[in-house]
């Protein structure tokens, strides 16, 4: 979803700030099991990026990276490989 998400911004430093973390958090989010909460704010995001809507892109992209730092996103302690 980032991915998409990131082509259609267009900003190519979002694109270039993203990709590493990104390739880092694919194994966990992997493992997430409960992704109906994430996956409401990608819609959002999406929803507000398509038509070029900045300021609702904002809106729905400042509460998702701050929830990914506080929300606990059912990932077992478990080390990844």
């Amino acid at each position: 979803m980032h991915d998409r998400i990131r082509a259609t911004a267009g900003n190519n430093p979002l694109v270039s700030l993203m990709e590493p973390v990104d390739g880092r958090l694919r194994p966990l989010t992997r493992r997430n099991t409960k992704w109906s909460e994430p996956l409401a704010e990608h819609r959002g995001l999406h929803e507000a990026i398509t038509p070029g809507d900045r300021q609702s892109a904002r809106v729905h992209a400042l509460p998702h990276v701050r929830a990914t730092t506080t929300r606990p996103c059912g990932i077992s302690s478990a080390r990844t490989a």
